[in-house]
């Protein structure tokens, strides 16, 4: 079904598996630093990578903030 593809979540469960093997060979493959902060607009992704979190634990890490979101953007939902 195309409406419940989630291309972050994919994309979050890829770059896991990437780090994952990364790690097995010992090759360094996150950058880390300010650019990867910037982009992921969060330390917390690089630090739950770095930890050896699954791309399950991270997508759920996010899932009170999302509702929160849902919640708060409802009130100014037109349609």
């Amino acid at each position: 079904n195309v409406a419940a593809y989630r291309p972050l979540e994919v994309g979050i469960h890829a770059v896991t598996l990437l780090q994952a093997q990364a790690r097995a060979r010992n090759t360094p493959l996150l950058p880390g630093g300010a650019m990867f902060h910037a982009i992921a607009g969060t330390t917390r992704l690089h630090q739950m990578l770095e930890r050896g979190a699954g791309g399950s634990d991270i997508v759920a890490s996010w899932q009170k903030e999302i509702a929160a979101f849902k919640q708060q953007r409802a009130a100014y939902q037109v349609y």
